[in-house]
């Protein structure tokens, strides 16, 4: 956002726990060199993405006792998944097995086994819905607890991805490390703190409001791009369980150019876009090894709109990061 001394980064939220984008990032980053702009991505320092699919996947091993010999699985919902090709790169970038829920069972000395080899799991990077994936792998949850399996995202892990919870981490910065936050989070208000519930129904409309566990861009509404009727039919569900809202100021971040097509013609329009950083901790025996990617999953909201998630019709575009 444009702040009183130039440029500032603001964090708008935080997923630690679903940390998707890089398969994307690397598609992306593919095509420009190969479809889109070969020229200048040849001639310009940009810093290369290659080997950091591997990296996660060193960081997600770092969760196991064993390190960088543990045997990680992709756990996909199958060819059904709209998402299926970025677990199938992410299995083969990372070295994992990719399996399904009907591909993995619990033994009888209570270790995670992939049933097609028999070779025991220590860490599953799960990109299918929980409650499914605990109901169909019976035992994995008392696997988990014992230590013999690592499932990234236990039941309770959700915390770390909850906005409810997102609102306080600067003061939790502050507080428990006596340090002031590097970038602060977006004027976040939430719905559980009296004074700030009064805050936000006085000023519903131009706020944006939003549901602690939603994503996507579900549950969402930015208040001053909606209808009066919009706005009172989500201040009424808002309303049936404050708690589990917050609310953040509407905010006039960065632009990126679109392209779009009009019949033979290309339209040029500004859109807002953020940035999906990754940030990854690769370092089995030091978790204060923390790596950042060279590179950004940058999302551009349809012109006119501020949400820019995918699935709400919004763009992805390769971003480069100069060698300095």
């Amino acid at each position: 956002v444009e702040g009183r001394e130039g440029w500032e980064y603001l964090v708008i939220e935080e997923n630690a726990k679903m940390p998707v984008g890089l398969a994307a990032m690397t598609r992306r980053r593919r095509m420009s060199g190969e479809v889109f702009f070969p020229g200048a991505l040849a001639r310009l320092p940009v810093q290369p993405l290659d080997g950091w699919l591997g990296r996660l996947g060193d960081a997600l091993r770092a969760a196991s006792s064993k390190g960088f010999e543990a045997t990680l699985a992709v756990v996909s919902g199958g060819p059904a998944d709209q998402f299926y090709l970025d677990h199938h790169i992410y299995a083969r970038e990372m070295g994992a097995i990719l399996a399904e829920t009907r591909d993995l069972e619990v033994d009888g000395d209570g270790y995670l086994v992939y049933r097609p080899t028999r070779r025991r799991v220590d860490v599953i990077y799960e990109r299918v819905d929980e409650d499914a994936l605990y109901a169909e792998v019976p035992g994995l949850l008392e696997s988990h607890i014992e230590g013999k399996v690592h499932v990234l995202f236990a039941p309770n892990s959700e915390i770390i991805d909850d906005k409810g919870v997102g609102a306080f981490v600067p003061e939790m910065v502050r507080r428990y490390l006596g340090e002031e936050p590097l970038i602060e989070n977006a004027r976040t208000w939430s719905l559980a703190v009296e004074e700030d519930r009064r805050y936000v129904m006085n000023h519903f409309d131009e706020l944006v409001v939003k549901s602690r566990g939603g994503y996507g861009g579900k549950e969402v509404m930015i208040g001053p791009e909606e209808s009066k009727d919009s706005v009172e039919k989500f201040r009424r569900k808002v309303e049936g369980d404050p708690v589990e809202y917050v609310a953040q100021e509407t905010i006039d971040f960065s632009t990126h150019v679109l392209c779009e097509t009009d019949g033979a013609d290309f339209l040029l329009r500004d859109s807002y876009a953020d940035y999906r950083v990754l940030v990854l901790s690769p370092d089995p025996t030091d978790p204060h090894v923390v790596e950042a990617v060279p590179g950004s999953l940058s999302r551009i909201a349809a012109p006119g709109k501020h949400v820019v998630n995918i699935s709400s019709g919004g763009k992805m575009k390769d971003t480069w990061v100069l060698e300095s």
